[in-house]
Order: C-alpha cells, then sequence, then structure tokens
C-alpha cells in the first residue's frame, strides 16, 4: 500500500487525522480512498453538520437516520401508487365524460375541448386512452401562457393529425411542432383560449373537408 502520492513529511505525526471514506474491491485489488489532516477534519465538520440537519429534519437521533429514510421511501412508493390511483379512476371518469360530450360525424366521435390549464403529459394520457378505443379523433387546446395543441386518432379513423397541427398552427400565426399521422402535438406563444379554439375549429373544418364523401 502506498498513499503518499508522491508528498513526503519529516514525522509521520504531521499527517494528522486519517479517514478512510471509501472502500472498494477491484478484482483482487482493493481501491481504498482517505482523507488526511485538515482534509479529513473538514469532511468530518461537513457530514457532522449534515447528520445534525437530518436528526433536526426527521426528529430523530443520529443512529435512527437510516431506519427513518427507509421508511420514508417506503412511504412516498405507497402514496405514489395511491396517487396513481386515484388518477387512473379520475381518467376514467374523465374519458366517459368527453365520450359523452362529443361530437358525432358520421360513423366516427370528434371530441374537441380547449383546458384553461392541464399538464401535458395528462392531456397526452387522456388522448392515448380515449383514441384506443374505435371510432375517435380528440382535438385538444390549451391558451395561457404556454398555448399546447394535440391531434390523436383511433387507428381506425381517417386524418392525418400532423396536417391538423400545422393548419391549426397556421390559424394561431406562430408556433411549431410534429407529429405522425396518428399523433401530433406542438405549441408556441401566449395565445387567450378563444384564439387556441379558433385554431382548433379550423383543424376540425380541415378534418371534415378530407372525410370521404
Amino acid at each position: 500500500l502506498t498513499a503518499c502520492g508522491g508528498t513526503h513529511v519529516n514525522q509521520t505525526g504531521s499527517v494528522g487525522q486519517i479517514k478512510i471514506v471509501r472502500q472498494e474491491k477491484r478484482g483482487e485489488k482493493s481501491r481504498i480512498e482517505f482523507k488526511c489532516g485538515n482534509r479529513a477534519l473538514q469532511d468530518y465538520r461537513q457530514k457532522h453538520t449534515i447528520v445534525r440537519d437530518l436528526t433536526a429534519a426527521l426528529t430523530t437521533g443520529a443512529a435512527d437516520i437510516l431506519p427513518a429514510i427507509i421508511k420514508l421511501r417506503q412511504e412516498n412508493k405507497e402514496a405514489q401508487r395511491t396517487l396513481k390511483k386515484q388518477k387512473d379512476a379520475l381518467l376514467a371518469v374523465e374519458i366517459e365524460k368527453f365520450k359523452a360530450n362529443g361530437t358525432q360525424i358520421g360513423a366516427h366521435t370528434l371530441i374537441k375541448h380547449t383546458f384553461a390549464d392541464h399538464a401535458a403529459a395528462d392531456l397526452q394520457a387522456l388522448a392515448t386512452r380515449l383514441t384506443k378505443q374505435e371510432n375517435i379523433i380528440v382535438m385538444f387546446g390549451q391558451g395561457g401562457q404556454r398555448t399546447r395543441l394535440l391531434f390523436s386518432r383511433s387507428p381506425n379513423v381517417p386524418g392525418d393529425m400532423n396536417q391538423l397541427l400545422q393548419t391549426a398552427l397556421a390559424k394561431l400565426g406562430n408556433g411549431g411542432g410534429g407529429g405522425s399521422a396518428h399523433f401530433a402535438q406542438g405549441g408556441g406563444s401566449t395565445h387567450p383560449s378563444q384564439e387556441v379554439s379558433d385554431a382548433l375549429d379550423a383543424a376540425q373544418s380541415c378534418w371534415v373537408d378530407s372525410l370521404p364523401k
């Protein structure tokens, strides 16, 4: 074991305290990382501060920090599972509501809605779940600080969703995005909800005109 790294001292005591901070096996060899002297003292002070703050935040003793963190992680996982179940249940209710309020165009149901405030991931999840069923086309928009547009359709519904997105963006006058014939999304700068609704209306007209006569 050679720990000097090329640094030599006149007396062993000059090294001061030594603290091993990590040890790992690499094949038949062991790698040991350590700190000594003032660096070891600074490392101790830093970790002592962390432990002190953790015991205060967790209201527990230093020896119980790890069990407390493990318990918190387990509780967080349970909370996430519960939240997912609740979101799935809410999503199912939203799906039925949107289907009931959809517009029948031939054999297809158009679900068009402008949201005031909805997370992009939630809009995608809702559109994906809706279009897993047959004969559904979705046109979603959101106005405000960050304009969003989303178009999706069931596999058996005709139409190019990317074309509809570009039509809506042209109506808004700015923005970008893209996708495929089955799904497309994009957005742009600030637009009031009414302008977003008008853009969806333009996309609807484009889609209806493209349907087989």
